[in-house]
This record gives structure tokens, C-alpha cells and sequence, in this order.
């Protein structure tokens, strides 16, 4: 069924994705946008797990935060491949971004947090801009 984000069963992925494709082609690319934006959240709605850990990081008001787009991929993989939503998922990545303090101690805060905030589903956080910075500018942190 054209904008369906179920993909009928025996349908094959990518006779899925080229149906959905073609169904947007005859609206303008507003209206396709908010069809794709749509569909993908009602994918992502179908993982319960991701669903969690997406309120659960709200919680912890952690700056530029996103979940990163591993999990979303696997999960709209299963979803169309007929799996089950979470399936193959084995964490999923918390990245943030603090420029404010880029120091292993924050990181370590956030992180223990994070452990408190997410005790049966740790997410892996991680402030990424750390790594890519030299060592002088990374220790300039609120310590």
C-alpha cells in the first residue's frame, strides 16, 4: 500500500522503498518530507526500546545531545524486512556535545548519569568532540 510505512508480508524491501518513493513523487517536496518524516517516526514508534531511551536522554538535559543513527538504521531495516523492531540492536550510541568542558571528568559525570538514568539499557555516551581535539585544548575543562 503507497505510504504505508507497514511493508505487506512477501513484499520485497526494496519493491517497498521504490513504492514508497514512487508515492511521494506526485506530491510537492513539502508534502514528501513530512511523508518520510512521518513514516520514519511511526518506524521508529514500533521500537520500544528506542522509544525508552529516547525519553530517558531527554532527562538528562545533556547539551547538543542526539541518538546516534545506528539504531535508527537496524530499526527500520527489521521493520521492513518484516523482523522484530529491536532485532540485531546491541546498544545505542548517546553522543553530546559540551564545549564548555571538555574534560575525562565531565564526560565521566555524564556517563555515571547516564548508568543511573539507564540501569536495564545503557546507551553508550559519549562526548565525541573530545577525541578529535589536541590534548591541550581537551584538558582545558572545568577542573
Amino acid at each position: 500500500m503507497p505510504g504505508s510505512s507497514q511493508q505487506p508480508r512477501g513484499q520485497r524491501p526494496a519493491d517497498w522503498f521504490r513504492q514508497l518513493e514512487q508515492s511521494t513523487d506526485q506530491v510537492d517536496t513539502a508534502r514528501a518530507t513530512d511523508t518520510q518524516v512521518d513514516t520514519l517516526k511511526s518506524i521508529l514508534h514500533q521500537n520500544q526500546r528506542f522509544v525508552d531511551v529516547l525519553q530517558r536522554a531527554g532527562r538528562l538535559a545533556l547539551p547538543d545531545w542526539y541518538l546516534a543513527a545506528g539504531c535508527v538504521a537496524q530499526t527500520v531495516w527489521n521493520v521492513v524486512t518484516g523482523c522484530p523492531p529491536g532485532e540485531g540492536i546491541r546498544d545505542y550510541d548517546l553522543p553530546y556535545s559540551d564545549s564548555a568542558d571538555l574534560s575525562w571528568d565531565a564526560e565521566d559525570r555524564v556517563i555515571q548519569a547516564a548508568a543511573r538514568c539507564f540501569v536495564d539499557c545503557p546507551p553508550v555516551v559519549r562526548e565525541p568532540l573530545r577525541g578529535s581535539l589536541p590534548p591541550a585544548l581537551v584538558n582545558r575543562g572545568g577542573n
